[in-house]
Order: structure tokens, then sequence, then C-alpha cells
């Protein structure tokens, strides 16, 4: 229904699925990036805002951010919580159902 096809990897040994191996290398990059300019050896303390920034960036193999692939949405960015939504920005239902389902067609094209 979906067209979601199922990739099979060997359980604690990521190396042999290739996906994760680039994930892992990006999100050291960006973890990098964050502890020189933060100054810090607290990785730990940094990690939540290196996956943010990668859950928010649009990836140049989809054309979308990870969050809108896994989520169906976009992760509303701390400084977009201050501001409301238009009332454009909030349907019903059924119209998000209808919408979701349009999505879901085009992001798997």
């Amino acid at each position: 229904m979906l067209c979601i096809h199922k990739t099979r990897t060997t359980l604690n040994h990521p190396q042999s699925n290739g996906l994760v191996e680039r994930t892992n290398r990006t999100v050291m990059t960006i973890l990098r990036a964050f502890i020189e300019r933060h100054r810090s050896v607290r990785w730990d303390e940094l990690m939540p805002q290196c996956l943010l920034a990668y859950r928010v960036a649009v990836h140049s193999s989809t054309a979308y951010t990870p969050s809108l692939l896994t989520l169906e949405h976009e992760l509303r960015l701390p400084i977009k919580v201050l501001t409301p939504l238009a009332p454009a920005e909030c349907i019903g239902s059924p119209h998000y159902v209808k919408d979701l389902a349009h999505k879901i067609a085009a992001q798997h094209q």
C-alpha cells in the first residue's frame, strides 16, 4: 500500500548498513562542529542540539528533512514556538488526513 521496502541488516553490526554508517558520519561531523564552536568537551550535553540540527536540515538526496519523512511534519524550532500559528496552519482532522495521504504519495515517488 505505501510501497515501503524493508531492509535487513545484522543486529549490532552497523557496518553492514551503509545508510546507518553515512548517518553516523554526518552526526559526528555536526557534533565536532558544535564542540569546536562551543569550546566544550561535554559532547553528551551538545548531542540534543546536534540531532535537532540534523533532523531539520534538508537533505540533498531526498530534498526533504528527516523529520518530515519520519514524523510527517516539520519540527517547530524553539524560535517558532514563541510565535503563534497562523489560522491557515490550523486545519481539521479530515483535511489533515487527506493532506497527509498526498504528502506521503509525493515523498515516496
